[in-house]
């Protein structure tokens, strides 16, 4: 084979290699091209299958409570009683422990009384001696005034046998020892109301080496032990007032039109999860308060029932204000509600499994569920949309207001 022909052969494998590079390009594009309408017609037809006909869900028509709450972040407070002798002493008796529940009036804790026993003796003693010392000068001043009264009315009788400067004399001797003798009646007086007080002071003190109940109360806690010098004033024992125990919740000032006193609650505290506490709002403060943040809210004061034995103070609770409840009623899902020609109507599926539109009267919603009045029986099943779902005028009516309108609407 020469050069020329060589050449040719050359160029010849040249053009057809280019013809297949071309039309494998041409092949790809062609497969990329139906791959594109393929996923365009799969996902029109979804779409339009979606929107036509969305899924349902099966939800049995239930009984029981529908709420609208607030809810806030809440703390216990509770009410507690710090007893103190009002006197110091040595402790001699502790008749009571925590825990342990008492009455008013019940003895909790002595002193050792020798001390103000022997002051109240002495104090009695004193008065004693008081009373005899100041009734006796008073009697001699008496028998004194009395005789120089005599003795001057009897010279006035025969006053001529007497000097003007001896009636004078006999008279100014009547006139003090009449002063004195007033002075010491007044004297006496105020000396025995000292020994009176000296008496009620003592025997204060003696009854306060025994601390005594104020109320129906718990024991939280006994600060000192038998034989422990307690001093004046210092707690002893301390009480947890027989009442429901308190709790305070911040609410905001955008709330607040919804807090109120008499207000239904239930806490649950961090502390004990499983329990749920009922209670009332008793005071709502007028008092703002604000953070640092220049945020202002209003002090719920709360008192619930129980929890005496779980709930210290401090402990920190979710409070949920009741802003409205409706019991025992039955109820639907919001989206199993549509709006048919005015009407309320759900889609009900019998226990053969046809499915028939039914119309029904609602009420009271929490924008979640809502109360069915008529149209229903419990344990019927509705068909609930969860893909495709638009919002309804009635889904937006009950997030404004709280309630589903339409025929036979009520609270």
């Amino acid at each position: 084979m020469d050069n020329s022909e060589a050449a040719y052969k050359v160029k010849e494998s040249e053009e057809l290699l280019k013809n297949l590079y071309a039309n494998k390009r041409i092949r790809i594009a062609c497969v990329i091209i139906l791959i594109a309408a393929a996923l365009l017609y799969y996902y029109q037809k979804a779409a339009a299958v979606a929107d036509e006909d969305p899924t349902y869900q099966e939800v049995q028509v239930a009984r029981g409570d529908i709420t609208v709450e607030l809810v806030s972040d809440g703390s216990a407070d509770l009410e507690v009683t710090n007893l103190a002798f009002q006197v110091s002493g040595k402790l001699q008796e502790i008749l009571v422990e925590p825990g342990q529940m008492v009455k008013a009036g019940e003895v909790l804790a002595r002193l050792d009384g020798t001390d103000y026993e022997n002051k109240l003796t002495r104090a009695q003693q004193d008065y004693q001696l008081s009373e005899i010392s100041g009734q006796r000068q008073i009697e001699e001043l008496k028998y004194q005034l009395d005789t120089l009264e005599s003795e001057y009315n009897a010279m006035k009788q025969i006053a001529d046998c007497y000097t003007e400067k001896e009636l004078k004399a006999k008279q100014q001797d009547y006139e003090n020892t009449k002063s004195a003798y007033e002075a010491q009646v007044t004297s006496y007086g105020i000396s025995m109301a000292s020994a009176a007080t000296d008496i009620k002071t003592a025997q204060d003190e003696l009854n306060n080496t025994v601390l005594i109940s104020t109320q129906d109360a718990q024991v939280m806690a006994v600060n000192y032990s038998e034989g422990e010098t307690v001093p004046e004033n210092e707690t002893c024992i301390v009480l947890l007032d027989d009442c429901n125990i308190k709790a305070v919740a911040s609410v905001s000032e955008i709330d607040t039109a919804s807090v109120y006193v008499g207000q239904k609650v239930e806490a649950v505290f961090d502390a004990c999860e499983d329990q749920v506490f009922a209670g009332k709002v008793t005071f709502v403060d007028s008092v703002p308060v604000k953070d640092s943040s220049g945020l202002v809210s209003y002090d719920a004061w709360i008192e619930l029932e129980g929890g005496r034995e779980q709930i210290k103070t401090g402990m920190t609770c979710t409070i949920t204000f009741i802003t409205k409840r409706v019991d025992n009623v039955l109820y639907i899902p919001n989206k199993a509600v549509s709006m048919n020609e005015g009407q309320q109507a759900v889609q009900v599926k019998s226990e053969d499994g046809t499915i028939s539109e039914r119309v029904v009267a609602t009420g009271f919603t929490d924008g979640t569920n809502v109360e069915v009045s008529e149209g229903l029986v419990e344990g019927e099943i509705v068909l609930t949309p969860v893909t495709g779902t638009k919002t309804t005028s009635t889904d937006r009516t009950q997030q404004n207001n709280g309630f589903m309108p339409g025929p036979g609407m009520g609270m």
